[in-house]
């Protein structure tokens, strides 16, 4: 046995006769005991022992005659004894003391400054050795009593003796959560709480020592560079250089929209998340998400296949391995294909074991406890705080005990993560799954916002490349995929959505016009479309008609431009007469079908079947009419020979008596028509007499 040894254990003997002697106080109730007269706060203290005394600084509220008690424990060397401590500190102090209040001691333990602080000095020329040689939290009970010896108000903290760092580090790390409702209002008017905002990323500012991993939505960062650049460069400005993690545009129960098998929704809003990151803040976001509630395995590996490598998880949302010897490492979580996945847990058992009313009494529990997992560990360990969780005084005295031990470090999310997974007893790194409750159904509000994509996506085809219209609407889109809405909220983002694209595209019509008359076989149709939009839409006009053809096809995407526009049109007639062209105008794909209208037009040209059969036609008629004259005239010429005939007989025989034939022919009209006349009966006509003869013969 050293002689060091040897001193310390005659101190711990000592300790504890002073301990026997004052047994009857050694038993002390914290705040639970205290009075509305009296109370005691922490104002600063040594965190760790050293070569100097250890001092307590204390603002102090009782009476004058009030009497301030000091006794200090035996160390505790294990988180869950520190634990236990907290609701009373049990065994026989190793040294005990007391101060009056209102006279401390000039050159004594106890002295009250100018500023009314209460300081007591741990006597270390009596007690420091034993000080020293208690390896862990020393328990230090500070009682108010009052004259009476009855106790107004009780606070216990701690002093820190450790042997110097092993190898291994405690990773503390910290994100703060900077999400706010969503914004964007279905009718797109906007509700952004900004003052809040800069408020909680001042907050973060103020703390360039601590490397603090910022939660935003990007839905939030549009909406202020949409707004209001200056807030947004404001906001910009107080998180330079600090991580963001990889999040959608807008907070998504991912697992819901897969069960729907809309996948492409959570890699769009992924995708245009991290692209408005960068664009808004100047850098490109985390490969770290935060998991929803609902996420499987089959979640996981959805984020893993969109680049999430690592997440962050409420501990409720793991199953803890019993067998696991390690609480303060990252998780390995398996998704659907066996890959695990890093994961931290937000701590909540510490936090809730270190908030005391007072700030800087808070401060010094968690560190204690860090101090003593660090101190224990063979191994690096991490932790996870919520940032916006500690007051301005708790994190100081933080930073302070971290500066003084080499082996507790504040990290950066992304190191914390890269701290080895927790191991089982048996030394094998421990695989643990997800255990979510069912997740909601989005079936219906998946239908919606499918037809109504692919409502926007045929007005953005009918207004592109002007994208202005259209941006809008893919914001109300995206928007109302937010888990923050339920699915009537939801429909009224869409059905805005629609209303929104029928007005964007009313007053496209045909113009009405006379009727026009098409004098040539191939000719050039004008129609009048009126865009009633003050910008240009392009849209596809369909043709259709019964007699006509359209050489350079039915269909034709145009680019009508604000006000009546003259379209010419190629047609072809296939038959003279009446037709009526119909003129359906719809997006270029025709998936919108926005106005119909008829032209009504006539044909005096020929087309060339016509034309043959015309020719034919003549041909033949004027074959009918050549036959027909030439009989005409044949009949014509014998009936005039007959005529002649008749007349001739005529005068050289008597008057014909009534039994002789008349000879009705020599009299008929000579303007009867012709085909008359063939048809008449012939007369008979027979040769003259050689008397007749010679009297013609001169």
């Amino acid at each position: 046995m050293t002689r060091r040894t040897r001193l310390a254990a005659a101190l711990a003997a000592l300790a504890l006769v002073l301990s026997a002697a004052l047994a009857p106080l050694a038993t002390i109730t914290p705040h639970a005991a205290a009075q509305t007269d009296g109370r005691i706060d922490l104002v600063a203290q040594t965190a760790f022992v050293g070569d100097d005394p250890a001092t307590i600084d204390l603002r102090v509220i009782g009476p004058a005659d009030a009497r301030i008690r000091i006794q200090i424990y035996q160390a505790l060397t294990t988180r869950e004894e520190i634990h236990a401590s907290y609701d009373g500190v049990t065994g026989r102090p190793f040294s005990d003391f007391s101060c009056n209040v209102d006279q401390p001691l000039t050159d004594g333990p106890c002295q009250l400054d100018s500023t009314e602080t209460f300081t007591i000095e741990i006597p270390d020329h009596e007690i420091g050795e034993i000080l020293r040689i208690n390896q862990g939290a020393l328990p230090v009970v500070i009682t108010l009593v009052d004259s009476d010896g009855d106790t107004l108000d009780t606070l216990t903290t701690y002093l820190l003796v450790l042997n110097e760092p092993r190898g291994s580090v405690f990773h503390v790390a910290f994100f703060a959560d900077l999400t706010a409702p969503l914004a964007v209002q279905p009718d797109q008017t906007i509700s952004l709480d900004t003052e809040d905002l800069l408020a909680r990323a001042r907050q973060i500012s103020a703390r360039p020592d601590i490397p603090v991993t910022v939660a935003i939505q990007p839905e939030t960062l549009q909406t202020l560079a949409t707004n209001s650049n200056e807030q947004l460069a404001e906001l910009a400005e107080l998180l330079t250089d600090r991580p963001v993690l990889n999040a959608p545009w807008v907070e998504l129960d991912e697992e819901a929209w897969r069960l729907t098998g809309d996948t492409p929704l959570i890699a769009e809003q992924y995708r245009y998340g991290a692209d408005v990151i960068a664009e808004t803040l100047g850098r490109r976001p985390t490969n770290i998400s935060i998991l929803d509630d609902s996420a499987t395995p089959e979640t996981l590996a959805l984020l893993r296949s969109l680049g999430t490598e690592a997440v962050i998880v409420e501990p409720t949302q793991v199953i803890r391995n019993p067998s696991a010897l390690d609480e303060f490492a990252p998780l390995a979580v398996r998704d659907s294909n066996g890959a695990t996945t890093p994961a931290i847990a937000r701590d909540t058992v510490l936090r809730r074991a270190t908030s005391p009313t007072d700030p800087e009494l808070a401060g010094h529990r968690a560190l204690v406890e860090l101090a003593i997992e660090a101190d224990n560990a063979t191994a690096d360990k991490a932790i996870m705080f919520r940032f916006e969780g500690w007051r301005p005084a708790e994190l100081d005295v933080l930073t302070d005990g971290f500066d003084q031990r080499s082996n507790l470090r504040l990290s950066p999310l992304s190191e914390a993560l890269g701290v080895p997974v927790a191991r089982n007893t048996a030394g094998q790194p421990i695989q643990t799954s997800l255990q979510p409750p069912p997740a909601p159904d989005m079936s219906q509000r998946s239908a919606d916002i499918a037809v109504t994509r692919g409502t926007v996506d045929a007005y953005a085809s009918m207004v592109a490349p002007a994208r202005t219209p259209v941006t809008a609407l893919e914001t109300l889109l995206r928007a109302a995929a937010s888990s923050s809405l339920n699915d009537e909220q939801s429909a009224v983002y869409t059905l805005n959505v629609f209303d929104a694209v029928l007005t964007g595209t009313a007053g496209i019509t045909v113009e009405p016009a006379e009727r026009i008359t098409l004098t040539d076989r191939q000719a050039d149709l004008r129609i009048t479309i009126r865009n009633g939009q003050p910008l240009p839409i392009t849209v596809d006009l369909l043709l259709s008609a019964e007699k006509l053809r359209f050489p350079d096809g039915e269909r034709s995407t145009r680019t009508l431009a604000p006000g009546d526009n003259e379209i010419t049109v190629s047609v072809e007639t296939l038959a003279s007469g009446d037709a009526r062209v119909t003129v359906a105008i719809t997006s270029p794909g025709g998936r919108l079908e926005l106005h119909e209208g008829t032209i009504d037009i006539r044909s005096t040209a020929i087309s060339g079947l016509g034309l043959v059969i015309s020719i034919i036609a003549l041909i033949v008629l004027g074959g009918w009419w050549v036959r027909t004259i030439r009989r005409v005239r044949r009949n014509c010429a014998a009936a005039t020979v007959a005529a002649t005939a008749q007349s001739a007989d005529a005068e050289a025989t008597p008057e014909a008596t009534p039994d002789e034939p008349v000879d009705v022919q020599a009299n008929a009209d000579p303007d009867a028509d012709a085909d008359e006349q063939s048809t008449q009966p012939q007369p008979k006509q027979t040769q003259p007499t050689q008397h007749q003869q010679n009297q013609e013969e001169p």
